[in-house]
C-alpha cells in the first residue's frame, strides 16, 4: 500500500570500484541537489565507513507510546549528522579483492539499497542475486545513457530507504489508526500523496519529516530555510477555527465591520491561523502581529476533504539554528 513518508532528507550515496578512472568519472555527472557521495577504490575500508556509519535516530528510547513516534519524528531533522546516513551503495562486481556481491553480502545495515554495477559477463549473475533479493538492482556499464539511469536509480533509492523506514517506525501506527478511523488521516489516501509529491516539486522542498497524524510536515529547502505543511480533517478544522474564533475575540472587534470579509472566510473555511508547532508542541508567537498567522487553505479532494496550507516561516528558521545540506556539502 502507498503511502506518505514519514520523513526524507539527502543521504550519502557510496561507490565502491577498484578503478579510480571510473569512479573520477561517475563524479563527473553525479547529481549534486540529490545526495552525498563517497567513493572508494579498496572495499574493506568501505565496509568499514558503511558499518561504521550509524543510522540517524528517529526516535528517542524513552518514547514508549506508538502514536508518540509519530510526534517525534521532527526531532531528527537536529541531527548535523543527519546527511551523512548511508542510504545507497552501488559496487562494482567485479573487484580483485572481493566481487560486489560478497561486498554487499558484509554490509550490515539491512535497510541500506545495494546496486551492482556490472558488464556484460556479470549480467546473469546480477540477475539471479536481484531475483534471490541479495540485491536491490543493477546497471550495466555499457548503458549509452547510464549517467540517467545512475542518477535515477540514486533518487529511487533514497526514496525507497526512507519508504522501508516509514514501514519499520510508524507503519503499524498508521495502520491502526486507519482501520479504527480511516478519516483521522491521509497517510495512505493517494489524492493527498500526489498533492503533496507536486508540492515538493514546485517549492524545491530538499527535506520533510511528519509532524502530526493528519499529514502535516515540516519543511526545510537545501539552504534550512523552514516552511509548515499544514493539513486539516473536517473534524480537525473546526477545532482549529474554534479556536481561531477564540483567539480573534480577543484581539479585536469581531462586529468590526473591516473584519466582516475576513471573518466570512474563516466561517466558510477559506481560511484560518496557523501557529507553527513541532510535534505537539506550539511555538512561542507575538500574538499581537496575528495578521501573519491567518492563511488561505486548499481543499484537497481525496477519499475525504482535507484542508491545507503551505506556509514559510523565515523567523523561525533563527530560532532552531538547524544544520543544512547545503552546510553539508560545505563542509566535505
Amino acid at each position: 500500500m502507498n503511502s506518505l513518508l514519514c520523513c526524507y532528507f539527502p543521504t550519502t550515496v557510496i561507490f565502491v570500484d577498484d578503478d579510480r578512472g571510473v569512479l573520477e568519472s561517475l563524479n563527473l555527472f553525479l547529481n549534486d541537489d540529490v545526495a552525498n557521495y563517497d567513493f572508494f577504490t579498496d572495499p574493506y575500508k568501505a565496509l568499514e565507513s558503511i558499518n561504521r556509519s550509524a543510522p540517524t535516530d528517529f526516535i528517542a528510547s524513552n518514547v514508549s507510546s506508538p502514536e508518540a513516534r509519530i510526534y517525534e519524528m521532527y526531532k531528527a531533522m537536529y541531527n548535523a549528522k543527519r546527511h551523512e546516513e548511508v542510504s545507497t551503495v552501488i559496487a562494482d562486481f567485479q573487484m580483485p579483492a572481493m566481487n560486489g556481491l560478497e561486498f554487499c553480502e558484509k554490509i550490515e545495515n539491512p535497510y541500506i539499497r545495494k546496486i551492482l554495477y556490472t558488464g556484460i559477463a556479470d549480467e546473469d549473475l546480477a540477475i539471479q542475486a536481484f531475483n534471490k533479493g541479495l540485491i536491490h538492482g543493477y546497471i550495466k556499464k555499457q548503458d549509452s545513457n547510464k549517467s540517467k539511469v545512475i542518477n535515477d536509480f540514486i533518487q529511487t533509492s533514497q526514496i525507497a530507504y526512507f519508504r522501508t523506514l516509514t514501514d519499520v517506525l510508524v507503519g503499524s501506527v498508521f495502520k491502526e489508526i486507519t482501520s479504527i478511523n480511516p478519516k483521522e488521516t491521509a497517510f495512505y489516501d493517494p489524492v493527498f500523496i500526489k498533492y503533496f509529491d507536486e508540492l515538493i516539486k514546485e517549492h524545491n522542498i530538499c527535506e520533510y519529516y511528519i509532524n502530526e497524524a493528519v499529514g502535516g510536515f515540516i519543511c526545510l529547502s537545501r539552504k534550512g530555510e523552514l516552511s509548515i505543511f499544514y493539513a486539516y480533517t473536517a473534524a480537525t478544522l473546526e477545532d482549529n477555527q474554534i479556536n481561531t474564533n477564540v483567539t480573534l475575540r480577543d484581539l479585536i472587534d469581531l462586529e468590526n465591520p473591516s473584519y466582516k470579509s475576513l471573518m466570512k472566510d474563516i466561517e466558510e473555511n477559506r481560511k484560518t491561523m496557523c501557529f507553527p508547532f513541532y510535534g505537539e508542541v506550539f511555538m512561542d508567537v507575538d500574538i499581537h502581529n496575528w495578521k501573519n498567522y491567518i492563511h488561505s487553505l486548499d481543499i484537497i479532494e481525496g477519499n475525504q476533504p482535507y484542508y491545507v496550507a503551505y506556509v514559510s516561516h523565515p523567523d523561525l528558521e533563527k530560532e532552531v539554528n538547524l544544520y543544512s545540506f547545503d552546510q553539508s556539502q560545505q563542509a566535505r
